[in-house]
């Protein structure tokens, strides 16, 4: 099995004496990352921007925030309006023909109930060239300099719930759910995957197509995740979310009462299986490929995408007792939906629990 890590605080990250005289960045209420080549986009409730880890600066004792055109300052990238200060920030996600995820060159920054999100510009500054080659990165002055920052407002139909993205080709893919007070419309909206055409867009309709895929009466979605297409994956014995392309887990809660549930979406035919999670989930995760070492033999290769992790949302039963991560095999679902996967015993696993706290994050490595 993949081993779990899980987070149990806000991250936090701290900052030492540069020998540049670079300003040490601070951050307060850290609240969601997303990593790209070597940087790692950081959104923060303390204001609406983003700021920029270095994770590869090869003149650096420590990791270094990136620079701003002031090299004494850090570099913020702005997003957003001041009121909706962004608390989540993706990367335009993809999966190899290796099943290892990557990224493409956009990062979305948004928060719960926004109606817009921001588009920033997530390629190197000095070039993929200098990037590949560790230059030290900063972030030029010249007015025509506009990477690592918002190149496009993207309007919504609706205030936003929950996203998740996916990176194919020339085009990066967003899924958005939106809630109007009683109905949840998921939506597909695909944007050039090049920082480029996107700054070049026309602004009265910035997206390349926009289609509403399903809708949900009297629920709202805390998430969305994309996978892989999974060769072999099968509903009831007929292929299903088995080719090249997509699909989408969505978990869902009854908007009064405490009931939800969990679907894998195949967007090309609009059909859906059941994840077989005991109640709403309001976190999801998924992972690359993986093959275990030798020494570990007994643990068996999982193609990217073949097991989803769902962290189990404790006002189900209004106690932490009933939380914890559990995962869903999604290789083949039965009458009853995609199975819970099983542990070394090959038993049905048990939510792993953090005890009496709460769970904020959930990674897979």
């Amino acid at each position: 099995m993949k081993r779990l890590a899980l987070a149990l605080a806000v991250v936090a990250l701290g900052s030492c004496q540069q020998k540049t005289g670079v300003v040490p960045g601070k951050l307060l209420g850290t609240h969601d990352i997303a990593q790209v080549d070597r940087y790692l986009f950081i959104a923060s409730t303390d204001n609406n921007e983003l700021r920029v880890l270095d994770l590869l600066d090869p003149q650096a004792q420590n990791r270094n925030f990136v620079r701003a055109p002031n090299p004494l300052e850090s570099l913020s990238v702005p997003v957003l309006d001041r009121a909706d200060r962004a608390t989540e920030v993706y990367a335009d996600l993809a999966y190899g023909a290796d099943g290892f995820p990557s990224t493409g060159k956009l990062v979305y920054a948004t928060r719960s109930g926004a109606r817009e999100i921001s588009v920033v510009d997530a390629s190197h500054p000095l070039g993929d060239a200098d990037a590949d080659a560790g230059t030290v990165n900063s972030v030029s002055a010249k007015s025509s300099d506009v990477r690592f920052r918002e190149i496009l407002r993207l309007p919504l139909p609706g205030p936003l719930t929950a996203l998740a993205t996916w990176h194919a080709g020339d085009t990066s893919r967003l899924y958005v759910a939106t809630w109007d007070g009683t109905t949840t419309t998921i939506w597909a909206i695909d944007l050039p995957a090049s920082p480029a055409e996107v700054r070049a867009l026309d602004l009265a309709r910035p997206w390349k197509s926009m289609t509403a895929l399903t809708t949900l009466d009297r629920e709202t979605v805390p998430a969305l995740l994309t996978v892989p297409g999974l060769s072999g994956r099968t509903k009831e014995g007929t292929a299903f979310c088995a080719g090249a392309e997509e699909c989408l887990v969505i978990a869902s809660r009854a908007s009064a009462g405490k009931g939800g549930r969990t679907v894998l979406f195949e967007p090309s035919t609009r059909q859906s299986a059941r994840l077989s999670f005991p109640q709403p989930v309001r976190l999801l995760v998924t992972h690359g490929a993986d093959a275990p070492p030798p020494d570990q033999g007994y643990l068996p290769p999982l193609s990217a995408g073949e097991r989803v992790f769902g962290l189990l949302d404790e006002e189900a039963c209004g106690s932490l007792a009933c939380g914890g991560a559990l995962a869903i095999d999604t290789r083949h679902a039965g009458q009853d939906g995609f199975p819970v996967a099983n542990d070394l015993s090959g038993q049905p696993m048990l939510p792993l629990s953090s005890g009496s706290g709460l769970i904020q994050g959930l990674t897979l490595g």
